[in-house]
Formats: C-alpha cells, structure tokens, sequence
C-alpha cells in the first residue's frame, strides 16, 4: 500500500494525504470542512497580499492552500514532522503549483537541536502528537498508532535564517499540545515582528488561560472561540491573537 494517496474532496479540489487504512479519510474530510470553512478566514483576510505567514503544524497543506488562494504573492514558512504527511505536503505544493513557500520537515519547540518522540495516527495523521496522553476524544480513528522520532528546533533558529523577514503577518499553530513550547521558541525580536497569531488550544490543565495570559503581556488583542465543528464538551479552542 502506497503511504500516500490522491483523494478528491469536490470536483474542484483533490489533495494528497497518508493513506487511511480504511480508505475512508474521515479525518481528512473534517479538516477540509474545517480549513475551507470560516474557521480561519478572518485571520487570513487581515494578512496584506504580499504578507508572510508561518503555518506551523502544516499538516498536508491545507491551511497553506487556503492562504495561497487568496493571497497567491504570500511567503509561506511551512513546518511539518511527519514523515507520511510531510510527502503530501510536497506532493500538494507540486500538484496546485504552489510557489514562495519553504517546507521544514521538523517540529518546532522550546529547545534548539533536540530530538522527541511523536505518535502517529494512520486513520487521524492530523491528530499526531509528541503528547498521546492528552487525546481522549475516545475516536476509534486513535486506536492504531505508531511511534516516530523527529527532529526538534526553536522558531527563533529558523527564523534566524530568514533576516529578509522584517514582519510575519501571521503565525498559525496547530501542533497539538505543545502550544506553549512553541511560542517560548520564539525571541523577543520574534515577538516584534509578529502581527497577528491563531492557535488552536487544547484547554487541558490551564493551558487556554496561559496563552491567553502570555499573548495579552505580548500585546495582542485576544479573543478565544470554542472549535465551530467540534462538541464544546472537548474543550478544544482557537484562539486569535492580534495587535496593531
């Protein structure tokens, strides 16, 4: 079985992604829903049309996809560990003709040069995580799993590498529970060029009111919306963060 399969999602919109098992990519479909909904359109709306965006947590593209759509001149720093997700991404990037992004295939954290543990769901490869004990969603999409060691590094090194990036218009983090080691990787002149972040939060043990606590110190305007397509019994939040 090939680890990567071309689904069609609507007759104007196929992708790759790893393959599900199943074959029935009921994870890819949501995510679809979810990206091409209105979850994310206002961030993308406020971001000029030759901004940069950092999609961290790129998964097979779609959110890039989407800011491309609209805004086609954008630079895009891409940042993706899974091995199986990380060949959709590119094999996406090359079938939509996508240009001016940069794909980084490691998870971003709190430590430069290090390595970590991931699990990785076949059925659910947007729901991987160097976290597994969180997921208790109780979805048998996470029943079967496998375990990935990846390369970790800090925003602030990558970033580093990029003087040219005067302004980052928008950071979007979905990285499933290291949200908060994520934006300690960035550093204070990070932080001053940073216009606008949205982030989806897991709100497990407090981690919705500490993000909401270190953006306001930052100097964001913050607002947090339950997930529009999931329970609001899950807990799960996207956080909007700007500043002028």
């Amino acid at each position: 079985m090939s680890e990567v399969s071309l689904v069609q999602l609507d007759d104007d919109f196929g992708c790759y992604a790893p393959t599900d098992p199943d074959g029935q990519f009921l994870e890819l479909r949501f995510v679809y829903s979810e990206i091409f909904g209105e979850t994310y359109a206002e961030d993308i709306d406020r971001v000029p049309v030759d901004g940069v965006v950092l999609d961290i947590g790129a998964n097979i593209g779609m959110f890039t996809f989407r800011v491309k759509r609209y805004r086609p001149n954008a630079t895009v720093l891409a940042f993706e560990p899974m091995p199986r997700t990380l060949e959709a991404l590119r094999n996406n990037i090359e079938l939509h003709e996508l240009s001016n992004i940069t794909v980084y295939p490691l998870a971003l954290g709190s430590e430069e040069a290090s390595e970590t543990e991931f699990t990785f769901y076949p059925q659910a490869p947007a729901n991987s995580t160097r976290y597994p004990e969180r997921k208790n969603y109780g979805t048998p999409l996470l029943d079967t799993s496998t375990t990935v060691r990846v390369s970790v590094t800090t925003a602030a090194s990558v970033l580093a590498q990029h003087p040219e990036l005067t302004t980052i218009d928008l950071v979007k983090i979905d990285v499933e529970g290291a949200e908060a080691e994520v934006l300690a990787g960035l550093c204070d002149a990070d932080w001053a060029k940073v216009r606008a972040l949205v982030i989806e939060v897991d709100d497990v043990n407090g981690r919705l009111e500490q993000i909401r606590n270190l953006l306001t110190a930052k100097g964001y305007t913050v607002t947090a919306n339950h997930a529009p397509l999931i329970p609001e019994e899950h807990g799960l939040y996207i956080v909007h963060a700007y500043r002028d």
